[in-house]
């Protein structure tokens, strides 16, 4: 009988045992997994902006804005896991242009928040964000803001990615396009491209 006791105690303790090697062996995987560079693809159609502000105290040779993007269709891919708006995420754009008018060049500076949805309060959900910088070729302009030639407005530049709550471990980075598109080109479509590391949804 007191054989048999130890005989179980044994087993017992080498289960518990395996069962702690298989939990860290776990752990251990998820967390390489979060520190592994993954695919990420933003993109996004938006209509009419909503202006902030305008300054053209330096026209014709400079007009500064400030705006708010209307979001017309968007989505976001990771990995191969994709994201649409507004059924997963909601987003919110704000771009700030320099831009010289007559020569068409200028520089866009974007920043965006997009919430995910997840189980529990709203104020539970994490946030991806990103901060770009954009280079703007192409679009010059009449004096009540027209654009000559929207198809030929080009924008190339760059971007890097934060988080919050559960993605506050998140990094990434990349490189982004813009142009003008639609039947009249009044839409601009914005696409990102790059990495993303310590994505946890």
């Amino acid at each position: 009988m007191k054989r048999r006791t130890i005989l179980v105690s044994i087993t017992l303790i080498a289960v518990i045992a395996l069962s702690s090697v298989l939990q860290i062996t776990q752990a251990n995987s998820a967390k390489k997994d979060s520190s592994e560079l993954l695919r990420y693809d933003f993109d996004v159609i938006f209509g009419q902006p909503i202006f902030l502000s305008v300054d053209d105290s330096g026209a014709p040779e400079l007009i500064i804005t400030e705006t708010t993007a209307t979001i017309l269709d968007c989505k976001v891919t990771i990995d191969d896991q994709v994201y649409y708006y507004p059924d997963d995420f909601d987003i919110v754009v704000n771009q700030y242009t320099e831009l010289n008018p007559i020569t068409g060049e200028g520089l866009i500076r974007a920043e965006a928040t997009m919430i995910f949805e997840i189980h529990g309060p709203r104020a539970r959900w994490p946030s991806l964000s990103f901060w770009g910088v954009s280079r703007v070729t192409g679009w010059q302009a009449l004096p009540d803001g027209s654009i000559i030639s929207p198809e030929n407005v080009r924008g190339e530049g760059q971007f890097e990615l934060t988080g919050t709550k559960r993605l506050d471990d998140v990094t990434g980075f990349g490189i982004g396009t813009f142009s003008f598109v639609g039947a009249d080109y009044t839409n601009m479509h914005v696409r990102q491209m790059g990495y993303i590391k310590g994505w946890s949804l």
